[in-house]
């Protein structure tokens, strides 16, 4: 995770950024970077962020995919006694949610600002 602190929800990119840069952080806006992209893989943002992409976000998205099948357990658990058992009931879940990274790459000669 950056230095933005917790997991937010999928939103919208903001107008302006801030980031660490040698030391001190610096607030670039959108019309800073040549490009902005989203990802939830992982290992595309790290190999993203060596080749000098800057982590702008991360948040968290609705997962993809088909769902899941737990089991969960159903009734009262008696231990053998009059009553009904406990038994384990088929519950269809939603694919989990997943991370989701917002990456930049900067124009030549963007500066920033200091924060």
């Amino acid at each position: 995770m950056g230095f933005f602190g917790h997991h937010k929800k999928s939103r919208e990119a903001p107008s302006t950024f801030t980031v660490l840069r040698e030391d001190k952080f610096v607030t670039f806006t959108r019309d800073d970077f040549s490009e902005l992209m989203t990802t939830a893989d992982k290992l595309e943002m790290e190999r993203l962020v060596d080749l000098g992409w800057q982590l702008l976000d991360e948040s968290i998205g609705p997962g993809t995919g088909p769902g899941r099948v737990e089991f969960h357990m159903s009734g009262r658990f008696t231990g053998g006694r009059d009553g009904q058992a406990a038994k384990a009931v088929p519950v269809e879940m939603p694919p989990d949610d997943v991370p989701v990274y917002l990456l930049g790459y900067l124009k030549d000669g963007a500066a920033g600002t200091s924060a």
